[in-house]
């Protein structure tokens, strides 16, 4: 869903980023991780994270180092990491790669690929990694409306693949205001299900609609706000989803400082419980300076 952010990148210059994401649950499972990065005039660069997973009476810490690259890629834009990270004891080949091109001036397509832990008490002391490969679109129908989709499979090393498909049909509804309504869908498959170290039904089925709205507040800061209901439907139940999530940012394009925060929370995560009361709230903070 994000290859117009991407292919809307601008030029790079020399800079440093600095990232920090943490999140709770109603499990009382929380993940913060702080990144330190570097990147070079011609894309190149180089990330330092630094983990911290918790929950009550236990903890595990980890360190991954990644090389990266970002920009111009095969007649489009990218974004490529490849690195190792350390946890619990246990090391582990991590990466990613986002890749975007615009076909003509209504459709986009994509390829990602990322390797990564799964974040779960169980997961991170079982050294569970996931591989996910997918390829991913964008159609602008005419100037309001578009619908964008994911489809792919990832792979758990646990002994479990994970077929699954996601859309997001788009309805622009007051430009000035970036209002926007939206219709998202989610659906998945697992080939071994009932994996203790996360989620993974034989099954999970949902759709949700909602409303968004990206607005100036002034010349250096915007406002974006999504809030979201839907229902899921799994092979043990069938509930109410909700979703919401306010983020500042430099506007697009920025020069000099970038810089963006967001908050969301919701009721459903990827790999998490879907036990009655469930929650679960996330903070993103990014700050890109040029050197």
């Amino acid at each position: 869903m994000a290859a117009a952010a991407l292919l809307a990148a601008p030029a790079l210059a020399q800079n440093v980023k600095v990232e920090f994401a943490a999140s709770d649950d109603s499990d009382e499972f929380r993940e913060r991780a702080w990144a330190l990065g570097y990147v070079s005039r011609g894309g190149w660069g180089l990330r330092a994270r630094h983990l911290d997973f918790r929950a009550p009476g236990w903890q595990r810490l980890g360190q991954a180092v990644e090389v990266g690259y970002e920009g111009a890629l095969a007649g489009g834009q990218g974004l490529a990491r490849l690195g190792a990270a350390s946890v619990a004891g246990r090391e582990h080949a991590v990466g990613l790669l986002e890749w975007q091109r615009a076909l003509g001036a209504d459709l986009t397509l994509g390829v990602s690929v990322e390797r990564d832990l799964v974040a779960s008490e169980r997961a991170i002391d079982a050294g569970v990694v996931h591989t996910a490969l997918a390829v991913t679109g964008d159609y602008q129908f005419n100037e309001r409306f578009n619908v964008g989709w994911m489809a792919g499979s990832t792979h758990f090393s646990n002994d479990n693949d994970r077929p699954i498909a996601r859309t997001r049909w788009n309805c622009l509804l007051h430009e000035p205001w970036g209002l926007n309504a939206y219709l998202k869908t989610r659906n998945y498959r697992n080939s071994n299900p009932g994996r203790p170290e996360y989620y993974s039904p034989s099954r999970l089925d949902e759709a949700s609609v909602g409303i968004s709205a990206r607005t100036r507040l002034s010349a250096s800061v915007v406002l974006s706000l999504s809030g979201d209901v839907g229902r899921q439907s799994t092979t043990d139940a069938r509930e109410r989803i909700w979703s919401s999530a306010l983020a500042l940012s430099s506007p697009p394009r920025a020069t000099g400082l970038v810089w963006s925060a967001r908050w969301s929370v919701s009721n459903t995560a990827t790999n998490a419980t879907s036990a009655g009361g469930y929650r679960y709230t996330a903070l993103q903070l990014q700050v890109t300076a040029p050197l």
